[in-house]
C-alpha cells in the first residue's frame, strides 16, 4: 500500500507540531496503520523539544521524550502528501505538498503546564480526525484494511472481557466487605471505579470508531453494537457494586441486625449470572445466555425473602432497627438489580449469535427456532 506522509510543523518544533507528531504515530500504531508515516519540523527550531510539551503527552501515555526539534532540511529526501502547520502564520515557508491543512493553534510556550494539557487535547483531537478520514477514504479507494478491523475488533473484544473482570471484581470485594464489616475493602471498591468508568469510555470510543470507519454489516455489526451494549450493563453492574460498598459504610459501625444468610446467597447467584452471561459472550452461546436469563426468577425470589424477613420481623415490630435493617434492603436491591443486568447482557448475546430478540419477550426462550 502506498504510504501516506504527513508532515507537522510550527516555529520551533519543540512542542505542537512534536505533539501532533506523537499522536499521529500513536494513533497510527493503535489502527494497524503503518503506511501512515508522521513527521515533524520548524521553521526555526530551537534544536531541543519543551520540556513541558513531553511531560503531558507522558500524562496521556505517549512518549516523546526522544524527539529532537528539527528544520525542513532534514526532511529534504521526503515526498510530503500532507502538510499541517500549527499556527506559524507567516513565518512558515511554502511547503510542496499534496495538500496543506492550516490549524490555528496558540503556542503554549511561557504557560503553565495546563495550558499545555489543553493544547495537548485540541491537537489529539484535531490529528485523530486527521487519521480517521485518512483510514476513511483509503477504503473508499477500495483498499480493504481487513486486518486492521480484525484487530480493532479483537482489541474491543478483549477491552470488554478486562471491563467484565473488574466488573466481577467489585462485586466480590463489596460482598466481602459487607460479611466482614471491611470499611477499607469497601472505600477500595468505590475508588476502583474510576478505572472502569475510564475503561468503558476506551470500550464506547473503539466501537464508535469502527461503526464510523468501517461501516461493518450483519455478524459484525451486531458484535460491535452488542458490545457497546454489553460494556454499558458492565459500567452500572460496577456502579451498583459502588452502592453495596456505600452502603456497608453506613453499617459498619453497628452490628448486623441479623447474621447474614440470604444476602450471600443472592450475591452468589449474581456472580453465577455475571459470570455465565460473559462466558455466552466468550463462547457465542445461545444455551448459556438462555440458562442466565432462566435463573432471574430465583434472584427475585432471595430479593422478597429479604425484604420480607426484614420489613416483618424486624422494622415492624421495631422501629429503632430501621437504620441497620435499611441498608441490607438497599443491598438485596443491588445485588437483584445486577442479576437483572446480567440478563440484559445474556438476551444481547442471543441476539448477536441469532439476530433474535428475546429481552422483554420471556417466551422467545422457550423455542429454539423462534
Amino acid at each position: 500500500m502506498k504510504e501516506i506522509k504527513l508532515l507537522f510543523v510550527c516555529v520551533e518544533n519543540s512542542c505542537r507540531s512534536q505533539m501532533a507528531e506523537g499522536w499521529a504515530k500513536e494513533f497510527s500504531r493503535q489502527a494497524g496503520l503503518d503506511f501512515i508515516k508522521a513527521y515533524s519540523a520548524g521553521s526555526n527550531p530551537s534544536n531541543k523539544v519543551n520540556f513541558q510539551a513531553v511531560k503531558v503527552m507522558q500524562e496521556a501515555g505517549v512518549d516523546i521524550s526522544g524527539a529532537f526539534s528539527k528544520g525542513f532540511a532534514d526532511l529534504a529526501q521526503k515526498d510530503i502528501d500532507i502538510a499541517v502547520t500549527l499556527g506559524c502564520q507567516d513565518t512558515c515557508p511554502y511547503l510542496p505538498s499534496d495538500k496543506h491543512l492550516r490549524w490555528d493553534i496558540e503556542d503554549p510556550k511561557g504557560g503553565s503546564v495546563d495550558d499545555f494539557r489543553r493544547v495537548r487535547d485540541i491537537i489529539k483531537e484535531k490529528v485523530k480526525t486527521l487519521i480517521k478520514e485518512l483510514f476513511y477514504q483509503t477504503q473508499s479507494g477500495g483498499e480493504i484494511m481487513e486486518r486492521s478491523f480484525d484487530d480493532a475488533l479483537n482489541k474491543l473484544n478483549d477491552d470488554i472481557l478486562k471491563m467484565a473482570a473488574l466488573a466481577e471484581e467489585a462485586i466480590c470485594k463489596s460482598v466481602e466487605s459487607l460479611k466482614n464489616q471491611d470499611k477499607k475493602l469497601a472505600q477500595a471498591v468505590i475508588d476502583d471505579d474510576k478505572r472502569i468508568d475510564e475503561l468503558e469510555i476506551t470500550v464506547e470510543e473503539g466501537a464508535i470508531d469502527l461503526l464510523a470507519l468501517q461501516q461493518p454489516m450483519a455478524r459484525d455489526l451486531r458484535f460491535i453494537t452488542t458490545g457497546m451494549k454489553i460494556n454499558a450493563e458492565l459500567e452500572r453492574i460496577a456502579d451498583l457494586a459502588v452502592n453495596i460498598a456505600q452502603r456497608v459504610l453506613d453499617v459498619a459501625d453497628k452490628p448486623l441486625i441479623k447474621p447474614l444468610i440470604d444476602i450471600p446467597k443472592l450475591a452468589e447467584v449474581s456472580r453465577k449470572m455475571v459470570k455465565g452471561a460473559i462466558d455466552a459472550f466468550v463462547k457465542r452461546s445461545e444455551d448459556l445466555a438462555r440458562r442466565v436469563i432462566l435463573m432471574d426468577p430465583e434472584a427475585d425470589c432471595l430479593r422478597n425473602k429479604i425484604y420480607d424477613e426484614l420489613i416483618n420481623d424486624y422494622m415492624i415490630k421495631d422501629g429503632t432497627t430501621a437504620p441497620r435493617a435499611v441498608p441490607l434492603i438497599l443491598i438485596a436491591r443491588h445485588l437483584e438489580r445486577i442479576c437483572d443486568h446480567a440478563g440484559y447482557i445474556a438476551a444481547d448475546v442471543i441476539y448477536m449469535i441469532k439476530a433474535k430478540v428475546v429481552k422483554h419477550h420471556p417466551e422467545r426462550l422457550k423455542n429454539n427456532h423462534s
